[in-house]
């Protein structure tokens, strides 16, 4: 058995359109737990991508700060309309 079938492989994504952002949760998070956070700016310039770690260094979820910066499949149709 390949050690991937072993692990969960749902992620949870959300869009905030008043806020313009999007988060992809690998897991769940419970509060404090984001303890690191890696800010990594935007190729193209329009926007943010920040990565939250736990303290043990687990990547918990990607946060997506400008409509840009997020990955256009995983933006709900609606709010791609509206862009």
């Amino acid at each position: 058995m390949d050690e991937l079938d072993e692990l969960p492989h749902t992620v949870w994504v959300t869009w905030e359109a008043e806020d313009n952002l999007g988060y992809i949760r690998l897991g769940e998070i419970g509060d404090g737990q984001a303890a690191v956070q890696k800010i990594v700016p935007y190729p193209r310039g329009a926007g943010e991508i920040i990565l939250d770690f736990s303290e043990e260094g687990v990547l918990l979820g990607i946060e997506f700060l400008g409509i840009d910066a997020m990955p256009p499949s995983m933006i709900p149709k609606n709010v791609r309309d509206k862009a």
